[in-house]
């Protein structure tokens, strides 16, 4: 299909209009990901209090917080800046401190799951 078809104000609002949804669900996405981590860690911290198990639930609520700098920095984007896309500096350090959370999560999660399942002797 041609944009020859469509006037260049419809496709541009269209674009305009696709693009901030998917920045404003980008944004609302991360943050739901880290209140549910961080809710998970509180859940760690809750089973600790309880069974008398360590859990290093805080390292399970400090881990998820590049998610938190990545919706913030995205959100500065979108909304300050007034851009579709971040610019390459803030798409460098946004999806680093992504990547290494998601790296560090992943390991508080894997800890908490050894702790929660421990290995039965046979």
């Amino acid at each position: 299909m041609s944009y020859y078809l469509f006037p260049i104000n419809a496709v541009s609002k269209q674009l305009s209009m696709w693009s901030n949804v998917s920045s404003i669900l980008t944004i609302l996405g991360t943050l739901t990901l880290w209140i549910t981590f961080m809710i998970m860690g509180f859940i760690a911290r809750k089973y600790e209090m309880v069974l008398h198990k360590e859990t290093d639930w805080q390292f399970m609520v400090i881990a998820p917080s590049g998610l938190l700098l990545y919706a913030l920095i995205s959100a500065y984007a979108f909304i300050f800046t007034g851009s579709i896309k971040m610019n390459s500096i803030e798409t460098w350090v946004a999806y680093s401190l992504f990547g290494i959370s998601a790296i560090l999560t992943l390991l508080g999660v894997y800890k908490f799951y050894k702790v929660v399942n421990p290995k039965r002797r046979r």
